[in-house]
């Protein structure tokens, strides 16, 4: 495995994204309808969050292969610019 710069914190991050996503998911589709816990101006934030965990994921592991010589400068920026073209997707 690549990396290890940030002792693999950023398998972290996916997995709070993966959290929160199926948080988020629950929200928007409760098993009771009558039952809401956060208000759509909360979940809207939970959502922005969220983009926010994945650039962070995608940051981390880029700069980490960097640091960790996995990846030369110019595949950096060309994966970083992927990746985050990718999550636009």
């Amino acid at each position: 495995m690549s990396g290890g710069h940030f002792d693999y914190n950023q398998y972290k991050i996916h997995d709070t994204i993966e959290m929160l996503f199926e948080l988020i998911r629950e929200q928007k589709m409760p098993f009771d309808k009558d039952v809401e816990l956060y208000s759509k101006k909360t979940l809207k934030e939970f959502e922005k969050g969220l983009e926010y965990l994945k650039k962070a994921h995608i940051y981390t592991q880029r700069i980490d292969w960097l640091v960790s010589c996995d990846d030369g400068e110019g595949t950096f920026h060309e994966r970083l610019k992927e990746d985050l073209d990718n999550l636009i997707k």
